[in-house]
């Protein structure tokens, strides 16, 4: 059985007195990837975080407060997505997570600023109880398949779980998504994917490709000429189907080729200028802050900028950003030929393995040719189809596009706080 531990005594902290020591480049901090425990109760042969077993450590309530009135002290916008991250969050135990968004709340209303919460999930734990919570609280949730259950297992474990889970969500009418990552067992069989995922109602899903990180370091890479054919095989569907059914990062690099939705300037996950520190913010299970999500996944100790329970070093905490972003530049991609388009690596991925970034760049490549070898009425079709796909998807349709090239749906226009 969960428990819950008593809320914090003291007082709120006063927001002037955390802005003084927010660092400036933090201040536009939206987006809160907060990782509540490195525990799972799966052993997912890819996981980036290489989460550990389901006793492994969790955050308390006090630490969540903490990070809470940390962030919402410190920004200056008044909107934050913060979203449930692991490991496995629901291993906190729904008892733990209505109390923290009860203290999320409590934060909000006397702080001026509104939280949108969002959980990425296996979803094998979602039962009635936790169903009924993530639709009381309208949480957006991201429930993590791969396809059928026999594809899915390859690298994963409990398909039947996760598809039962996810029956629960739309039951208890959860706003929700998939999301899968393409790899060695499933690039090649994207129609199979693609008919079981419309079977189970799942129109939009999001694939993110295999990435070389964590536990993934030891598997062996998909070549770009793989990752190409699982492209184009989404494409294809999307054009038989007429946007009926779509793959979003595809639908999105469509919308890129043809000159819509880019903002160099803006900074996120695929924008040129990397989001982690300038809007995104990572927050482990102890309270430690890190650049971003993927930099929780990596030497702790290095990326470490600070802890939202004890003294905080703007100096300290901006050094570490800087490093990270010097160790993951993209500065050699304002010059590239493709640069209009490319959806960019995360720096943590180039930290990760020296592999990431050359498949990634060659993939950018080659799927770019591709569209450049289409007719124009043909281009001019997939262009008409991609814009009807990001009108039509629910913009609660689980957490949301990673920045605004990606169609950040959930979050709202950066408006300053009041």
């Amino acid at each position: 059985m969960d428990t819950v531990n008593s809320p914090p005594r003291t007082a709120t902290p006063n927001i002037g007195s955390i802005q003084k020591q927010y660092p400036r480049v933090l201040q536009p901090t939206r987006l809160v990837i907060n990782k509540v425990t490195d525990g799972c109760n799966i052993h997912c042969r890819y996981c980036s975080a290489r989460a550990l077993s389901r006793s492994t450590a969790k955050m308390t309530i006090e630490c969540f407060r903490a990070a809470v009135d940390f962030v919402l002290g410190g920004t200056v916008l008044g909107h934050v997505l913060w979203l449930f991250h692991g490991g496995e969050p629901l291993l906190m135990g729904w008892r733990w997570l209505r109390e923290a968004m009860k203290q999320g709340r409590n934060a909000c209303a006397s702080q001026g600023v509104s939280i949108r919460y969002g959980i990425v999930t296996n979803g094998t734990l979602i039962d009635t109880n936790l169903a009924s919570l993530l639709a009381d609280e309208r949480v957006s949730v991201s429930v993590s398949l791969d396809g059928p259950p026999e594809i899915h297992n390859t690298y994963r474990s409990d398909g039947t779980g996760t598809l039962r889970g996810l029956r629960f969500l739309k039951k208890h009418d959860v706003p929700h998504r998939v999301l899968g990552v393409i790899h060695q067992y499933n690039w090649n069989r994207i129609p199979e994917v693609a008919d079981f995922m419309i079977s189970e109602g799942h129109m939009f899903p999001k694939f993110n490709v295999l990435h070389h990180a964590g536990r993934a370091l030891s598997l062996p890479p998909l070549h770009p000429e793989q990752i190409v054919t699982a492209r184009q095989a989404f494409l294809a569907l999307m054009v038989s189907s007429e946007g009926r059914f779509a793959e979003v990062n595809t639908a999105a690099f469509v919308l890129r080729f043809n000159g819509m939705q880019r903002t160099l300037a803006s900074a996120g996950c695929s924008t040129i200028v990397c989001g982690a520190g300038k809007g995104y913010l990572g927050i482990g299970p102890d309270g430690s802050i890190f650049p971003c999500g993927r930099a929780n996944d990596l030497d702790r100790d290095r990326w470490r900028m600070g802890n939202v329970s004890r003294d905080f070093s703007p100096e300290l905490a901006c050094g570490v950003l800087r490093q990270f972003h010097t160790e993951g530049s993209r500065a050699d991609c304002y010059l590239c030929d493709v640069a209009e388009f490319c959806d960019y690596l995360c720096p943590a991925n180039r930290v990760a393995s020296e592999l990431n970034a050359p498949i990634h760049c060659s993939t950018t490549r080659l799927f770019a040719s591709k569209l450049r070898d289409l007719s124009g009425v043909e281009l001019n079709k997939l262009k008409d189809i991609a814009c009807r796909i990001m009108n039509d998807i629910p913009r609660d349709c689980g957490v949301p596009w990673s920045d605004p090239v990606t169609f950040e749906g959930s979050l709202q226009a950066d408006t300053p706080r009041v």
